[in-house]
Order: structure tokens, then sequence, then C-alpha cells
């Protein structure tokens, strides 16, 4: 009944909806429209509609995508929302408890200690919720895992918000904005995937014993897992640390002493800077592994006969040469601003793609056939995607001197273009435009014919 109250039934769901897209639109949409009648009206009675929409937005968006894509006869649409849901409650009232019990004075193995109890409670709700399944499958784990763990983020993320909404100053509602925008972009990155790894191991064994039941490789993905989720929680203080080690002077110790802050020395902010990314770098080890693999897996796809294992190691060593080069994370943030503008007119290119050219099917079988009308690199989709990228330039070029100063030539001394853009129209942004020039330029250079029903540019 429930499953056809929310029309997904296992029988009957449409596996190529895009109902967790619809649910992330329209739930941004209405947190923002939130936050700034929140704003305009300074109405208090607004802030729990701001957290709870805030919190839960990227949590439930991946609840209905595991409803649309993963939900059957097992793990049906009701097991989902109760791992959700149920997983998380438990998840968070077990952590409460064990944390005041056992970690009431703050000392250097607290971070270990929070690690070690979260991921415990959250695979202990997993547990409990998936005793009696009539079969135990990796993926499902994964999933239901998942589910857990996000539902223990969205609970966890709404009292981070409440807390930054309280300040010496009074209430504060940019802090809890910036503190739920922050937290919705990590959310994916944090319990989510940590439980979704001890699911997935959990239901292996499970698969090859016909039982739920502690195992060896369990114990040490939890003792992996909980020690990633304490270098995410410490990242911070462990670089202070280690910082103050390797570079405090003995009046700055006197001053700790005595419970005063020194003031850090220009070298000394450099020092932590870096070994704070030293610490975030460890801690994001699984990420750049399927980060890595995926780039690794599309280019393959795109030149069948490279070598995968040795592609990975390629970029791994690529990647791992242009990080040690960055020396000052100021010039690295302006890389990756600079790395985003690729994104906007990417998404261009993919909407038109997929949206009018394709009217949002794709031959999934034709995309692996040698002779079928995906082969090769679609080099008019590329080049369109560079046209965006450089009308993004064009009027936002950015802070990094060479790109600016080769954009600048390019435009200005070859074109003639005037340069940026943006000098002459303050109220230009680049976003819209380098979205709207790849979209309509993917239409153009994609157009159906006879011979090209699909839209694929040749």
């Amino acid at each position: 009944m429930a499953d056809q109250a929310i029309g997904i039934g296992t029988g009957t769901r449409e596996r190529h909806g895009r109902q967790w897209l619809r649910v992330f639109v329209v739930g941004l949409l209405l947190w923002v429209a939130s936050v700034v009648v929140t704003f305009a009206t300074d109405n208090t009675n607004l802030v729990p509609t701001v957290i709870l929409l805030g919190s839960f937005l990227v949590p439930v968006t991946f609840v209905v995508y595991a409803f649309e894509r993963h939900a059957d006869e097992v793990v049906t649409a009701q097991r989902i929302f109760a791992a959700f849901l149920y997983g998380g409650v438990l998840g968070v009232l077990g952590a409460s408890v064990l944390e005041a019990a056992f970690l009431e004075q703050p000392v250097v193995g607290t971070y270990l200690g929070v690690g070690l109890i979260e991921e415990a409670v959250k695979l202990a709700a997993l547990w409990l919720l998936a005793r009696r399944l009539p079969r135990y499958t990796m993926r499902d784990g994964i999933v239901l895992g998942a589910a857990v763990g996000f539902g223990f983020a969205a609970l966890e993320s709404a009292g981070y918000a409440f807390n930054a909404l309280f300040t010496t100053d009074g209430l504060s509602l940019q802090n809890l904005v910036e503190t739920e925008v922050l937290r919705g972009l990590l959310t994916p990155l944090g319990h989510g995937l940590w439980t979704a790894i001890l699911g997935g191991v959990l239901f292996r064994t499970a698969a090859e014993a016909g039982r739920l039941r502690l195992s060896w490789p369990l114990v040490g993905w939890y003792l992996v897992v909980a020690g990633l989720h304490a270098l995410w929680d410490a990242s911070r203080p462990i670089a202070v640390w280690l910082t103050l080690l390797l570079t405090a002077t003995q009046v700055q110790w006197a001053l700790i002493q005595m419970g005063r802050m020194p003031q850090p020395t220009q070298a000394q902010v450099h020092t932590f800077a870096t070994l704070n990314m030293a610490v975030l770098v460890v801690d994001e080890t699984d990420e750049v592994f399927a980060n890595l693999y995926s780039a690794g897996v599309s280019l393959k796809n795109a030149a069948p006969g490279l070598p995968g294992r040795r592609v990975a190691l390629a970029l791994g060593a690529v990647s791992t040469l242009l990080a040690v080069l960055v020396g000052d994370l100021a010039r690295y943030e302006n890389f990756l601003f600079l790395l985003g503008a690729l994104f906007v007119p990417l998404f261009g290119v993919l909407a038109a793609d997929w949206y009018v050219l394709a009217r949002r099917r794709y031959d999934v079988a034709a995309m692996y056939r040698p002779d079928g009308p995906y082969r090769g690199v679609r080099w008019p989709a590329v080049a369109v995607w560079l046209l965006g990228f450089l009308v993004y330039n064009w009027i936002n070029p950015g802070t990094v001197t060479a790109w600016v100063s080769l954009v600048e030539w390019l435009l200005a001394g070859v074109v003639h273009l005037p340069f940026p853009l943006s000098a002459r129209f303050p109220w230009l942004g680049a976003s819209i435009p380098s979205f709207v020039v790849a979209f309509l330029a993917m239409l153009a250079v994609g157009r159906r014919g006879p011979g090209n029903p699909k839209g694929v540019p040749r």
C-alpha cells in the first residue's frame, strides 16, 4: 500500500523517471525562497522551515533516487524509507547517549571516539533493520546503508544549523545559511558514503553465510571508516597541533601555557594550510580512488585500446604532481574557480543533447557497439563546450594571472573584442550567457536529419 500511495511500487515504478531531480530543484527553490523571505521580513517563525528544508534537501533527494533506481521486492520503498527515518533517528540518539557517557572531557582521542561511536551506532541501526531480509546482496547493503547514513546526516545537519543560529551578537541567519550550504555540499561525501561502505561489506558477508554476522572484513572496514570520520572532524585541530609542534617559538609556547592565543607568523599560516590540506587529502582517499577510476573508464571508453590500469596510474601520478606544484592555497582556490567555469557550459551541452536532441532517451545498447551512432569522440560537442567556456571567461576571466593574460591576448588582441565584458556591463554574470550559448550551439551542430535520427553530431 505504501508503495502504491507514493506512486513508485515495485511493479509499476518508472525506472527512467527523474523525480529525484524534480524533488531537488523544487526543494532548493523553496529553501531559497524561505531564506529570502526570512531575511526580508525578520520573521523568526520561518527559521525552522529554513533549517528543515536545508538539512533534509540532499538526503531526501537520495532517498527518492533510491526509490526510483533500486527499489525491488526485497529493498522496497518502505525499507528504504525506514532505513532513512528509523536508522537516522536511532543513530543520532545512540550516538548522543554514548558520546555523553564516554566522551565527557574533550581530549586528543575525542575525534576518534566520535568516529568509532557514530559509525558503530549507524551500523547497529542498519543491522537491526535488515535482520530478516529474504536475501542479501552488496548492492542492497550499499543502498540501505546509504539511506541510514543520509538520515543520520539530515538530523545532524539540522542540529548544527540550529546551533549556528545563536551567536554572542544574537541570532545570525547568515551563519545558519552558510552552515547548511556547506553541510549540504559535503553530505554525499560523509555519513551516507561511510555507512554505504559498511552496508556493502555487511551484506556481502551475509550473502556468503546466509545471515548477518560479524566478520573480520567488516571489522577492518569499520575501523577504516571510523578513521576517515575522525580525520574529517579533526583535520583542522591536527593541522594546528602539527604547525605548533614544528614551528612554534618559546614565546608562543609560553603564551599558550598562559591560556592566550599567540599571533601566528606568515610562515606558520602557510605551514598550517599545507598540513590541513595534507590531512584532508588522506581523508579523501576514497573519493580520489573513485575519481581516478571514473576518469580511467572514460578515457578507455573513448580509446578502448588504452591499458586501463596504466591509465589510472598515470592519471594518479599527473594529479599528484600538479598538486605538489601548488604552493599557495589561495592560487589553488582561484584555479578551482577557473575549473568551475568548465561545468556551466558543459551543463548547457548536456541539457540540449538530452532534453531536445535525444528527447530524453539514449540507446544504451548502441553505446557499446563499435559501429553504433555514439562511436568515437563527439568533437563538435567538445567544440561547443569550449565555446561556452570561452564565453564565460570573456565575461569573467577570473584571477589566475597567466590564464587572464592568455584569454586577453586571444579575445582582445586577436579578435579585438572588449575585454573583460563585465567591465563594460558590470551587471552581466557569466553563468547564464555561457549556458545559453552552449545550449543553442549544441542544438545547431546536433540538428536531426535523415541520416542522423539521434541528433548525434558527426
